[in-house]
């Protein structure tokens, strides 16, 4: 869900002002920031030159997440083109905010309170078609998505007794993989289990603030 502060609210509905995108890219150490005004536009000691862009599909979760936005930059003059068609931007963080501008083009409330950042990401996906640079930019969020490589355990999970991972190198033979017998082996800072799961099973889990109970 995007939030932004009451002044810029007041200000897009008063009608007297106008908006406008901006975009800062960082690839591999260069900063690329552009803006769909046809000034340079200043934000929070930046500058951000004029440059022919088009933002596309945002996609939202079902949560009101912003999952990934796409946008068009024009490249006509290839200067993007080292970044990308030579370089390796994938993974590269994106911010796209809205500020809003007066009849005078100047820059209207303070950073960061009056600006909206409409996404910030990292570049998922991109292709090059002629004359511009089309970018698929992916939410932070999209990290919650990946599957685990394995299944938890309050048990040790390590394959091998003495193994790699669990690092025993004493003269027992034998381990049930339970913490009571890694603990016997003094082995413990190497236990590949969660001890703690049985604790939480059948318990209600809450991820950020926990409900108000009504009375």
């Amino acid at each position: 869900m995007l939030n932004s502060s009451p002044d810029i609210q007041a200000q897009l509905a008063s009608g007297e002002i106008r908006a406008f995108t901006l975009i800062h890219m960082a690839i591999k150490g260069v900063d690329h920031r552009y803006t769909d005004c046809d000034v340079p536009l200043p934000l929070n000691g930046a500058l951000y030159k004029p440059r022919g862009y088009k933002l596309g599909t945002v996609s939202y979760s079902l949560a009101k997440i912003v999952d990934s936005a796409q946008f068009s930059i024009d490249n006509m003059d290839d200067q993007l083109t080292p970044s990308f068609d030579g370089g390796d931007p994938q993974g590269s963080p994106v911010t796209v905010y809205l500020v809003c501008l007066g009849a005078d083009y100047k820059l209207l409330g303070t950073y960061p309170d009056n600006n909206l950042i409409l996404f910030s990401g990292t570049i998922d996906d991109w292709s090059s078609p002629e004359g511009s640079i089309e970018v698929t930019i992916a939410s932070d969020m999209v990290q919650w998505h990946q599957k685990t490589m394995r299944m938890q355990s309050s048990s040790c999970s390590w394959p091998v007794f003495k193994g790699t991972e669990c690092g025993y190198s004493g003269v027992a033979t034998n381990c049930d993989r339970s913490y009571a017998r890694c603990s016997a082996l003094g082995n413990t800072a190497n236990f590949g289990g969660e001890r703690w799961l049985p604790s939480i099973e059948g318990a209600n889990i809450w991820w950020g603030q926990t409900p108000e109970v009504s009375a």
